[in-house]
């Protein structure tokens, strides 16, 4: 059964609160049924009010998209370590099983969905679905594309130094590409969520140990 707010904790102002609200209205309804009233009923407030916020649907729904984005693009904002292999496996297991900190010592094995706390940036009560959902209207609308190519960048540049640190450490092969190697990895994750939340079936951790294994193989200086 889906959770009514999967954010945690109350929302800092009326702006948020609506964010909320925008998100279980579309859960609810789906974008293309999605209206200002089905907003104003989740949120318990007047159309009226919402107009003290926002100019309208359009400009509210991209204040959401930046509110999600902000929320997938954190996850990927871990603390680097001095180990970039490490990193580049933490990279893999916050895209792919959607917990920045499975298989630590303070988490416990790498594990699905089902096993994130409410809220996580990257769980499919958050932000995967409306992620995916609002990623299609890119293709015809300038501002999403916009929107998702800064996100896109900000994750791929980040992989990228992360794969620079290791081949400065001698750890990651010198003919890899770092700029190339990070595009492919990014395609991969996109993939990778867009599939969890449009089919059934996948095997995250198989997925993951898979991923894992590409990077030994194709990235890393054998031991």
């Amino acid at each position: 059964m889906e959770r009514a707010d999967p954010f945690g904790g109350e929302p800092a102002d009326t702006r948020e609160a609506i964010m909320r609200a925008t998100y279980r209205a579309l859960r609810r309804h789906g974008y293309a049924d999605l209206s200002i009233a089905h907003i104003a009923d989740e949120a318990g407030l007047s159309k009226s009010s919402f107009y003290n916020h926002f100019d309208g649907k359009d400009d509210l729904l991209l204040a959401f998209l930046e509110f999600m984005l902000d929320r997938f693009e954190s996850a990927f904002a871990f603390e680097e370590t001095d180990d970039p292999v490490a990193d580049l496996r933490r990279a893999v297991t916050v895209a792919i099983t959607g917990d920045p900190i499975a298989g630590t010592a303070e988490s416990g094995p790498a594990g699905g969905d089902d096993e994130l706390p409410p809220g996580h940036p990257l769980s499919n009560e958050s932000t995967k679905a409306p992620f995916v959902e609002l990623r299609a209207h890119a293709v015809h609308d300038p501002d999403y594309r916009d929107r998702y190519t800064r996100v896109d960048d900000a994750i791929r540049d980040r992989l990228a130094n992360i794969l620079r640190r290791g081949q400065a450490d001698g750890v990651v092969r010198e003919d890899v590409d770092p700029d190339r190697a990070a595009d492919v990895l990014l395609s991969l994750f996109v993939g990778t969520i867009a599939r969890g939340v449009t089919s059934e079936g996948m095997d995250v951790q198989a997925i993951k140990e898979e991923v894992d294994d590409l990077l030994d193989r194709y990235l890393l200086v054998e031991d």
